[in-house]
């Protein structure tokens, strides 16, 4: 699905089942209809209008979210938990030293 700015998509029904989701699917999600976890690719220009324009995250957390410099750091707002973890780089080819990011925004329906 990376080529529409979408890694994974997945509505988790609670009782140990779910089903795959694409953008329409992820647009008609309702609280209540089970946890949505959506994966996008880092700086595609679909994933950011999603993020910015329909996701109802804050400006200033999306704006960490698709950031090209990042930092670690965790913060508690209410009942949204953001984070972003940095790891050595185990891909082929790749510097170890240039670190990747994790970015993570985890809600009580959706991660």
């Amino acid at each position: 699905m990376t080529e529409n700015g979408l890694v994974y998509s997945r509505r988790f029904d609670g009782n140990g089942g779910g089903a795959e989701l694409d953008w329409d699917g992820i647009a008609a999600h309702r609280t209540g209809d089970g946890l949505l976890w959506v994966h996008l690719v880092h700086g595609h220009e679909q994933a950011h209008r999603w993020l910015f324009q329909e996701s109802g995250v804050e400006e200033l957390t999306a704006t960490a979210l698709v950031a090209d410099e990042t930092r670690p750091r965790l913060r508690v707002d209410g009942e949204s938990l953001f984070m972003i973890l940095r790891g050595v780089n185990l891909n082929p080819g790749r510097d170890p030293d240039d670190m990747v990011s994790l970015r993570m925004l985890l809600q009580p329906d959706r991660i």
